[in-house]
């Protein structure tokens, strides 16, 4: 159930980003999602030790 579960949110938050898309135009809407991606990695890259922590015996 989880599963699905997340699939429907990553659905939904790209439907609302690529509504984004006509008020941004080309270069603004991939300029968000490039900002996006970058936060993002930063985001994972402060929680790299929570992360192994909570990941211990999964291969």
């Amino acid at each position: 159930a989880l599963w699905f579960l997340a699939t429907a949110v990553g659905d939904s938050i790209g439907g609302v980003l690529a509504n984004l898309q006509p008020v941004l135009g080309n270069a603004g809407y991939f300029m968000l999602l490039g900002l996006m991606a970058i936060f993002l990695a930063a985001l994972l890259t402060t929680q790299i030790k929570r992360l192994r922590r909570l990941m211990v015996g999964v291969h």
